[in-house]
This record gives structure tokens, sequence and C-alpha cells, in this order.
């Protein structure tokens, strides 16, 4: 019985690491996407000679 709650605790233990790291590759994805993004739009602005505008927000 003592193993059992041992596995158990074991499992729960890995169940949140997974959890974590899931949660995190999450967070590195979507900033790799706003990245990925402002590098495109940065190279637009230079190939047509426009300025960045600051200050605005626009709907994605």
């Amino acid at each position: 019985m003592k193993e059992l709650f041992q596995t158990s605790a074991k499992l729960k233990g890995a169940a949140n690491i997974s959890y974590n790291l899931a949660s995190q590759l999450t967070d590195l994805l979507e900033l790799r996407g706003a990245l990925q993004r402002a590098e495109e739009a940065a190279a637009h602005r230079k190939a047509t000679g426009t300025k960045q505008i600051v200050g605005r927000h626009r709907p994605r």
C-alpha cells in the first residue's frame, strides 16, 4: 500500500512538471508569433519606406 501512495505521488509530480512545461511552451510559441509579426511589419515598412506609427493599436 505504501508503494502505491509513493507511485501516486511521483505521478502527480510528473503531471505537474508536464503541465508547467506545456504552459511555458505555449508562452514561447505566442512570443515567437509576436516576434515574427513584428519582423514582418519591420520588413514591410523598410520595403515600402513607411514609418512606424507609434501609439496606435489596430485590432487583429
